[in-house]
């Protein structure tokens, strides 16, 4: 209830005591909306200029060329990777994070390679799949992540179930992400790891609104700005959300990254009945491993399916990095590859 009173009603010498109230913290006039206003813009103005300056890609306008379909003859071509940038390496400069993703095209383009076998296990009709991951001897150079992935999924000598795979990652998983996240900056595409920089970045940002929490209280209790607290925290929550934004990439990842859009388009589009003539299984497999990370998977997949010569007998052994049971064919790959890298990001993510 709010009573008036006019001047006339009101002892020139009366104490006046200024009593808190909530309206009177949040009062609104030109003098606090302003205010509000020029530190509102101030702070955006700061976290936009910090970000440019700290935050933002390094640029020339170039793009690396990471594979290409290589023309081997009339209508004819082949998938070529240029400079050893693996699936793990795609995923972590596009995104600039280590996610299950980058991990499950790996484990895929590692078996592809000829270090890994992996072996769809026999099941009842309406059971779970689940497989097995085997190492195999393989003199095919590995980048340090890679090599701490085998180590850690399949110790040498053993065979590691995928639905078990949740117990074992949990103690060394961290390891492989650290492993990649340093070669991707000491291969150049980052000034610093993307991961640190993001704590760095969200622990100012946390803060910073703990600050403003503390001026806020402060505003609100003794001041009629209360406003301004409100503009303070969203400008200390707006640096919390840049942190995200803040790991940079170099000229050199800036260039790969173009070149990643690049090949993401030519997987979208490239014709998929062009493989060279018998070699299309193996041609096929070269590129699964950077599909999971950039899309066009679905396409390649029917490609290697329709590679089949004789669609009515069984396939179980006939790619040499995916086995499975007796009755299975060539046309069951897109499912089994689809329920395989599901389960794999399942059992990383819960971790």
């Amino acid at each position: 209830m709010a009573v008036g009173y006019t001047p006339q009603d009101v002892a020139a010498n009366a104490d006046v005591v200024e009593r808190w109230s909530l309206d009177r913290a949040f009062e609104l006039s030109w003098s606090s909306v302003l205010i509000s206003l020029l530190v509102g813009l101030l702070g955006a103005g700061l976290i936009w200029l910090t970000y440019r300056r700290a935050g933002r890609d390094q640029t020339t306008g170039g793009a690396t060329a990471v594979a290409s379909f290589v023309p081997v003859g009339d209508g004819v071509s082949e998938f070529r990777v240029h400079g050893d940038v693996r699936p793990g390496h795609v995923g972590t400069v596009a995104d600039e994070r280590v996610d299950p993703l980058d991990v499950t095209a790996t484990l895929l383009d590692l078996a592809v390679r000829g270090h890994l076998r992996i072996t769809e296990l026999p099941h009842e009709q309406h059971g779970l799949l689940d497989w097995s991951l085997e190492r195999r001897p393989s003199e095919a150079p590995l980048a340090t992540f890679e090599a701490e992935l085998l180590d850690l999924v399949v110790p040498a000598g053993r065979r590691t179930l995928v639905s078990e795979l949740s117990d074992t990652v949990a103690q060394g998983i961290g390891g492989v992400q650290d492993a990649l996240y340093a070669e991707v900056v000491d291969r150049g595409w980052f000034d610093s790891r993307p991961d640190a920089t993001r704590s760095s970045w969200r622990t100012l940002g946390y803060l910073a609104v703990g600050v403003a929490v503390v001026a806020g209280i402060a505003l609100v209790a003794w001041t009629h700005l209360g406003l301004l607290a409100l503009v303070l925290l969203a400008v200390a929550a707006g640096l919390v959300w840049a942190s995200d934004r803040m790991p940079r990439r170099t000229a050199a990842g800036s260039a790969l990254l173009s070149g990643l859009h690049a090949l993401a388009g030519t997987l979208a589009t490239q014709p998929t009945d062009q493989l060279p003539p018998g070699r299309e299984l193996p041609a096929v497999a070269s590129l699964l491993g950077y599909t999971v990370v950039l899309g066009s998977k679905d396409r390649w997949l029917e490609a290697l399916v329709a590679a089949d010569a004789d669609a009515d007998a069984p396939d179980p052994d006939t790619l040499d990095w995916y086995h499975a049971p007796a009755t299975w064919h060539l046309q069951d790959l897109p499912a089994s590859l689809t329920q395989l890298i599901t389960a794999l990001q399942g059992r990383l993510t819960g971790r």
